[in-house]
């Protein structure tokens, strides 16, 4: 095997810009084959998690009157993750893959919901217009990373064979319709390849497979993608470079504000634009560099101004003429305020310790917030306790 592509392996896992060492690596003649994952490389979703664009999906079949009155959107959602692990498990049992396809997971569905819907037509026909909803509605959420869009054009213009390469229910016709529709170059793809048709997925051999298939050296053989085990090692252990494509939403936004996303993305279908924003300004503009002073220019600034000024001009509109700031970030928020919109409403800095939220729970709050509470404190001790009620500490 070639030295060279191994120790630039190496490189690429190292340094800051690793898709721009792998552009180097095609310019310099080094690779035949680039592989490509789909979804949170090429393209994303603008959903915390994947499953909650079933959301979305239940909302329009409701509108169309193919959902029973009962079935909210987030039971659809529910019960869309059930049929696809139903459809997974019944392929292990028939044929020892998980691997499914989209009509198997909606041959899975709930028959009662047909039923009891008022669209009318077959079960057939509505199994098949919930197929299509699906596909229409992920078509119509798919945004493309730029940066990885370009890495494509780049490799084809330099006589690199490429190849996509997903983990998916989606047939591959069925995927070339989202990605044409999504903006993706399909013009310089030579293949496209997925899970779903061949029982195979990435890590269990699929991508293995591809590189015979096409003919290429694993160790001229560059493969992007965003999952540390079905793409980062499954090419390191093909003897294959691995660039990984994945943007960690924990290193960019704090897991408590994210907790409260992936909330309101369950419920509501989408998150924000979180996840959007987060991976449009780091993963295209900042080529999938260290999080650090450039993410706070690119992103972190622009954001937390904007919602500053939002905050304010919202407070002027209600007749608010002073913001309470809580704890240090609202501290931080306060600082901001004065110097977003010092004319605006006044920001007053308010603090209140762990313990006052928790006695707060205690006495005025719901069940579950007091369990929350009390999972956010459990280096308490009993002194604390103590100090917080005023209870007898014999008790």
């Amino acid at each position: 095997m070639d030295p060279a592509p191994n120790a630039h392996a190496l490189a690429a896992r190292d340094r800051r810009d690793p898709v721009g060492s792998a552009r180097e690596s095609i310019a310099g003649g080094e690779i035949d084959l680039l592989t490509c994952d789909v979804f949170d490389t090429l393209v994303w979703r603008p959903v915390a998690e994947p499953h909650h664009l079933f959301v979305e999906i239940g909302r329009r079949l409701a509108a169309v009157g193919a959902l029973p009155r009962f079935v909210e959107p987030v039971q659809f959602m529910h019960g869309r993750v059930v049929a696809e692990q139903q459809a997974r498990e019944r392929n292990r049992d028939a044929r020892e893959s998980t691997e499914c396809t989209l009509e198997e997971i909606w041959a899975c569905m709930p028959e009662r919901w047909h039923e009891r819907s008022s669209a009318g037509g077959s079960l057939e026909e509505w199994r098949e217009r919930g197929l299509d909803v699906e596909l229409g509605t992920e078509a119509d959420a798919l945004g493309v990373h730029r940066a990885v869009a370009d890495l494509l054009r780049h490799a084809h213009d330099e006589g690199v064979t490429t190849v996509l390469v997903s983990d998916t229910y989606f047939g591959e016709a069925q995927l070339r319709m989202l990605l044409e529709s999504a903006g993706a170059p399909l013009d310089v793809i030579d293949r496209v390849v997925v899970s779903g048709e061949r029982d195979l997925a990435k890590f269990a051999g699929l991508l293995r497979a591809v590189v015979s298939e096409v003919g290429a050296d694993p160790g001229r053989t560059i493969h992007l993608g965003d999952n540390p085990v079905a793409d980062v090692r499954a090419a390191e252990e093909l003897g294959a470079i691995a660039v990984c494509a994945a943007v960690d939403d924990r290193d960019l936004v704090a897991p408590a504000v994210l907790d409260e996303v992936a909330i309101h993305s369950a419920t509501r279908g989408d998150d924000g634009g979180v996840t959007a924003t987060a991976a449009a300004r780091v993963v295209d503009a900042a080529v999938y560099r260290s999080v650090d002073a450039e993410f706070g220019v690119t992103v972190g600034g622009p954001l937390m101004f904007g919602f500053t000024d939002w905050v304010s001009r919202t407070a002027e509109e209600l007749g608010v003429g002073t913001i309470h700031c809580l704890l240090r970030e609202g501290g931080f928020i306060a600082d901001l305020l004065e110097v977003v919109r010092p004319d605006g409403p006044t920001p007053r800095r308010v603090h209140a310790s762990r313990w006052v939220m928790l006695r707060s729970a205690v006495f005025d709050g719901t069940p579950d917030q007091l369990l929350r509470a009390l999972a956010r404190n459990v280096d308490f001790d009993p002194a604390h306790v103590v100090d917080a009620f005023g209870v007898d500490e014999r008790l």
